[in-house]
């Protein structure tokens, strides 16, 4: 601590112990105690506003470790939001490849089903002309000889 700022007349204090009684050893002891006790004890103005610059400058310090720590996990969040954005676009190319080749391969099923379907009315639509063939033949044989 710095030198003491304060004043302690150690003497007025001696005539007021012994003005009360205490003859003057013990009154020069109490004073002594008591000048002891104020240099070892006592904050002066000077120690109260350097622990105040103390304090001010260690709040600045960690002001400033904070707002470092901040930027920094700032932009660690920030690159791992990018990270975690690639990751997903990645992923949503990847199930838009999966979903394009399983909409091909249900496309060329359903090609397939058409293509059976169409033979098959194909089929279907050759029999009934055959049959209406034989049939409006046999009504043309049977109308010429009821004919003639």
């Amino acid at each position: 601590m710095a030198a003491p700022a304060y004043t302690f007349d150690r003497l007025a204090y001696v005539d007021r112990l012994k003005g009360g009684g205490i003859d003057e050893g013990q009154a020069r002891a109490h004073a002594d105690a008591l000048d002891a006790a104020f240099r070892d004890t006592v904050a002066t103005k000077a120690d109260v506003e350097g622990l105040g610059r103390d304090l001010r400058r260690e709040m600045a310090e960690q002001g400033a470790d904070l707002r470092r720590e901040m930027g920094e996990l700032g932009a660690d969040l920030r690159r791992e939001m990018a990270e975690q954005g690639a990751d997903l676009r990645r992923e949503m190319g990847e199930l838009g490849a999966d979903l394009r080749r399983e909409m091909k391969a249900l496309e060329t099923r359903l090609d397939a089903k058409i293509d059976t379907s169409a033979a098959f009315l194909k089929v279907d639509i050759l029999r009934w002309l055959f049959v209406s063939q034989i049939a409006l033949g046999g009504f043309i044989f049977a109308a010429m000889k009821f004919v003639r």
